[in-house]
């Protein structure tokens, strides 16, 4: 904890002032503006300038409520079942006109040369994930709404001299631009595969003359087969039949549809496990999700999950030797095209699915085996730089998160830390 340190509330008029948000104008003039809203907090206290929200408001209003560098917007009411209210942000974004929604407020230092506003910024956000919003908020046919008056006098800031704020920003500043680095990475290389999958599978490595076919343009070499015409089929096993073995189980929440591969699973000894664990995997093995196809559930199988157990709403599809690449068959399942055809075939208005016969039956475009395992290296390539750039990010949001905890609460003091 601080030690001989002043404290003093968010509730000081000589330090902040508070600003509700801003409705549709109703009197003349108005102004179109962009406004910050519940949608646009993202992670750790970013502003997501990828979908803003513009509003005619009006021009009297606004005035009062135009966002500038260095202004904290806290959501007021929104929250979710398992996301309390509280969030905040700081803004600073350089163009544009920008206001706040009326589900938020604004949060501004008057004294910065008391208070560094980023410095605030972070103590409230540590104060939100601290879990301290929770006994201040209600609820209202679902929607959770902060006790801003209570928010403002519960807030206790320590003052400590500005050197000290000034460094305590600059160390979680530069976390967050570590993030915001490992972040673009990701989307740049999504980005790059994405364009890459469209011209590999339908121009392929060689610079030949295309076709066009059923499923779009390829080289003119290639073939066009059905899934079921190149995969094995796969056996389905009822564990119960030896009760005391341990058994590792893939259900479809296993499968991330972020970095398409399995994230977990769940340990049972065959007596006790679920009545979907019937499917039997191999290493290399490709999973695909028939329960929402769209949503992109497809996953290889790696060798811990060798005669192990995935979920009946799985097609699993077994590759037949120097018959069919199993890392080209998962890249192309997960093509755009390919997702929006099996899509196509689903059925069920509240749970729409497919089966494995629909799986099976897609066509898909078939070069050589030679050229099948060059094309899916190149695609791996892209998926170990993006995995790698996700797990990176991952440790700098969990150093962040720790940082910013010791920070706040004077466990750690910038003093112990070298730069």
């Amino acid at each position: 904890m601080f030690k001989d340190c002043n404290f003093t509330i968010l509730d000081n008029p000589e330090y902040f002032e508070f600003e509700n948000g801003l409705w549709t104008g109703k009197h003349q003039p108005f102004k179109t503006v962009n406004v910050i809203r519940n949608t646009n907090f993202s992670g750790l206290g970013k502003i997501d300038t990828s979908d803003i929200a513009q509003i005619e408001v009006e021009l009297k209003k606004f005035e009062k409520r135009k966002l500038k560098e260095g202004d904290i917007v806290i959501e007021r009411s929104g929250g979710g079942p398992k996301q309390p209210v509280g969030r905040v942000v700081y803004f600073d974004v350089k163009n544009g006109d920008y206001s706040f929604s009326n589900f938020t407020s604004r949060i501004r230092v008057i004294r910065q040369d008391i208070f560094n506003p980023k410095f605030i910024f972070y103590y409230l956000l540590n104060f939100y994930q601290a879990g301290k919003t929770e006994n201040l908020q209600a609820r209202t046919t679902g929607i959770r709404n902060l006790d801003f008056n209570n928010y403002k006098q519960s807030v206790e800031i320590p003052v400590l001299s500005t050197p000290e704020q000034c460094n305590i920003v600059y160390i979680l500043s530069k976390i967050q631009s570590a993030i915001e680095a490992q972040e673009k990475i990701i989307q740049t290389t999504t980005e790059l595969k994405k364009a890459l999958m469209q011209k590999l599978f339908t121009e392929g490595l060689n610079g030949e003359p295309q076709k066009e076919t059923e499923i779009g343009f390829v080289p003119k070499s290639w073939e066009i087969k059905k899934i079921k015409e190149l995969v094995l089929e796969t056996e389905t096993r009822n564990p119960e039949k030896e009760p005391n073995k341990c058994i590792k189980y893939i259900d479809v929440s296993s499968v991330s549809n972020d970095t398409f591969s399995v994230i977990c699973h769940q340990d049972f000894l065959g007596k006790d496990a679920p009545g979907r664990a019937r499917k039997v995997v191999n290493t290399d093995d490709v999973i695909f999700a028939t329960i929402r196809p769209t949503l992109k559930r497809v996953a290889k199988i790696m060798p811990e999950y060798d005669d192990q157990y995935c979920s009946t709403a799985f097609c699993v599809l077994r590759v037949g030797k120097n018959r069919l690449d199993f890392e080209y068959l998962y890249q192309y399942l997960l093509t755009d095209f390919f997702i929006n055809e099996i899509g196509k075939l689903q059925s069920g208005a509240s749970y729409p699915a497919v089966r494995d016969n629909d799986v099976k039956r897609m066509k898909i475009p078939y070069p050589s085996i030679e050229e099948q395992g060059k094309i899916g290296s190149i695609l791996k390539q892209l998926d170990f730089k993006k995995a790698l750039a996700i797990k990176k990010r991952l440790l700098l949001q969990s150093l962040f998160k720790s940082m910013l905890h010791h920070l706040m609460t004077g466990q750690i003091g910038v003093k112990d830390l070298k730069f």
